[in-house]
């Protein structure tokens, strides 16, 4: 049966989450907000990790109005507009060379043996394009969001004896126009 707002269904989602950041070449392109990768080049190359939370984390404006009504006295109404679409995201494993250098304010990437000046930076983001892709409990892909973000380290974990679990921050940046794109599968 049709619903109006598509299939009802139970989900259980996974998801991977991929980031190209600009300025990084791909084919002799120039990634950056007017040049999208290629369906191609999302490679496990540009994986961030496996994923294990996502949350929508809207920043959102409240605007209260009042009016008079025929009747007598007044109606006041709240709307409430997303002035930033962002997502916090938990991931298992992680991208150590990034997360270092966003986390201790490196110039450039790490490399083995060589030393670099910590907190050098204060810019502790990146800006490109990642992709979320949606993946159903039985390996199905459910959808694809692709959005040109500010990267940046919302959560580093504890220094402890057990595993920890960074949460990235991926804030929409809105400057790239319709090359933003959400493709869901299969069709709705």
């Amino acid at each position: 049966m049709a619903y109006a707002f598509g299939n009802l269904k139970e989900r259980l989602t996974g998801a991977k989450f991929r980031f190209i950041k600009d300025g990084t070449v791909i084919s002799t392109q120039t990634i950056g907000k007017a040049i999208k990768p290629a369906d191609v080049a999302w490679t496990d190359d540009y994986s961030l990790g496996r994923i294990n939370n996502s949350k929508y984390v809207p920043t959102t404006k409240e605007r209260k109005r009042e009016w008079a009504l025929d009747t007598g006295g007044y109606k006041e109404r709240t709307t409430k507009s997303v002035t930033e679409d962002a997502y916090e995201i938990t991931v298992i494993d992680y991208a150590t060379a990034l997360f270092d250098q966003l986390l201790f304010g490196l110039e450039t990437a790490p490399v083995a043996d060589t030393e670099q000046q910590a907190f050098a930076s204060a810019d502790r983001y990146k800006d490109g394009w990642a992709q979320l892709t949606f993946i159903e409990e039985d390996g199905t892909i459910s959808g694809v969001l692709t959005i040109h973000v500010r990267l940046e380290i919302q959560t580093a974990p504890e220094i402890k004896n057990e595993d920890g679990s960074p949460v990235w921050k991926i804030s929409h940046l809105a400057d790239a126009g319709e090359l933003d794109t959400y493709i869901p599968y299969p069709a709705a």
